[in-house]
């Protein structure tokens, strides 16, 4: 994935913020035929709001809680043997979601973040 090494000055650990560590379990897949720049831009979003989640979330748990169980964004590629699509799987142990930002997620121009933050 591209786009991970753009985004390592914030997954890496600050005074103020924790290292968010990145598992990587990528399965074997062939040439996958696709509109790479846009598909990169999709995973930078994602990455990108994981990142923010966790960080905001960290300032809120103690240094214990940190090292006992620390950020991670995992990210997970296969392929889907019945139907024969490539499936990627990112997820992080954040906090979640509340309900209604579940059922609002894919709504067009929705966010949750303030007027000028954010990516997309």
């Amino acid at each position: 994935m591209i786009t991970i090494p753009f985004l390592n000055r914030r997954l890496t650990a600050t005074l103020n913020l924790p290292e968010i560590e990145i598992v990587k379990k990528y399965g074997d897949l062939s040439l996958v035929e696709c509109y790479a720049g846009s598909l990169n831009q999709v995973f930078m979003n994602v990455l990108v709001n994981a990142i923010d989640a966790l960080q905001e979330a960290s300032q809120k748990r103690s240094i214990e809680e940190l090292k006992t169980n620390p950020n991670q964004i995992k990210i997970q590629t296969q392929i889907d043997k019945s139907s024969n699509y490539v499936m990627v799987q990112i997820y992080d142990n954040g906090i979640g979601m509340c309900e209604d930002v579940k059922h609002r997620v894919f709504d067009h121009i929705f966010t949750t973040k303030p007027v000028g933050k954010g990516t997309g």
